[in-house]
């Protein structure tokens, strides 16, 4: 008969201490050379900014362990990632009927174990022991998603501004900008590897790249700078990258896709006629008491109509029946003294009453 062995559940919990500061023990070159050498091989880490990995490896904390110590014990909760400094490590896995344990690993200088606890809570599947006195560095899991959250924070406050920039997205307000940040993907590129290609849809907004093209290098672009705004233009569907853009060096770039920005505000022009109506209706005195929710119902339910020079708006003696705010241009009211009103001066105010 076979035994069925249930797997210890794995749970994300939620970590009280996550918004404490982490401790910063900033490690002499060499070490910390080693360290983030270590993580460029793990999957865990190689989308990470170089500065969050500089900042990852000065919070490791340096454990020193003597032959025979053990460092992970195979079913304890496991809450941190090992990166082997000097010495030697070996991981061993006990039979669950005999007990008998198998080597079934070796960690020298370099390499780490113990990174799936970063992720989760989840019982350590081996138990691994110094083969000899060595040096491992350590990092826990609260403190890896302190500083990844907090990065990621820093990062979307920077993105919003680096979007502010943006020809194209001018006008957007302050809580746009930071819906578009949120959308942002994060991209790492290596050196030489192909960004985008020429000939294929323009549907991204790019920041931070290195652009080269066919023939030689057309222009280099730095932090903070950006290509490919005619994405978001209308009828960029049929537009294709006019250049191939290449990384130089380790590039790391956020990207707006079109489809992310019509998901979020609509269409480029939707979006901006939708800002200038909510600035002309900030013009209108009779409207200020309004809260900020009912104006933009308000700004919802505005029907844009365009005249010609000369052409009447209303006619007197005629039931009111709409409240005319001007956007653009000016319109002269006919009384006793004729009048001239400009952008976000109104008329037609009394048909709004309900006697």
């Amino acid at each position: 008969m076979t035994k069925t062995v249930r797997r210890a559940a794995i749970s994300a919990e939620e970590l009280a201490d996550e918004g404490t500061e982490p401790s910063c023990a900033p490690k002499a070159p060499p070490v910390r050379a080693a360290l983030l050498e270590a993580m460029s091989g793990n999957a865990l880490f190689e989308s990470l900014q170089p500065e969050l990995l500089e900042a990852i490896a000065d919070s490791m904390a340096e454990h020193v362990a003597a032959e025979g110590e053990v460092i992970i014990r195979q079913g304890d909760p496991g809450d941190h990632l090992y990166i082997v400094h000097s010495g030697a490590f070996a991981a061993f896995v006990a039979d669950a009927a005999s007990g008998q344990e198998a080597k079934v690993a070796d960690y020298k200088s370099g390499q780490y174990f113990g990174e799936l606890a970063l992720l989760y809570n989840s019982p350590r599947a081996a138990t691994v022991r110094a083969q000899e006195t060595g040096t491992c560095y350590c990092l826990d899991r609260a403190t890896f998603r302190t500083l990844v959250k907090g990065y990621l924070t820093k990062s979307k406050v920077g993105l919003q501004q680096y979007l502010s920039t943006v020809p194209v997205l001018r006008g957007l307000e302050a809580e746009q900008y930071a819906e578009l940040a949120s959308a942002a993907g994060v991209d790492v590129f290596h050196d030489g590897e192909y960004i985008c290609s020429m000939g294929e849809a323009a549907d991204e907004l790019f920041l931070v790249v290195c652009h080269k093209g066919d023939g030689g290098e057309l222009m280099r672009l730095a932090e903070g700078q950006f290509f490919g705004e005619s994405a978001l233009q209308e009828g960029s569907e049929l537009q294709k990258r006019q250049a191939n853009v290449v990384s130089v060096g380790r590039t790391s770039l956020a990207r707006i896709r079109r489809e992310d920005f019509v998901r979020l505000l609509g269409s480029l022009t939707q979006a901006m006629n939708r800002n200038l109506n909510r600035k002309v209706l900030a013009g209108v005195a009779l409207l200020s008491p309004l809260d900020d929710a009912l104006k933009d119902q308000i700004v919802d339910a505005f029907v844009e109509e365009t005249y010609p020079d000369g052409a009447n708006i209303v006619t007197k003696g005629d039931q009111g029946k709409a409240f005319h705010i001007i956007k653009s241009g000016s319109a002269v009211v006919q009384a006793s003294d004729d009048v001239t009103l400009g952008p976000s001066q109104y008329f037609g105010e009394r048909s709004m009453r309900p006697w």
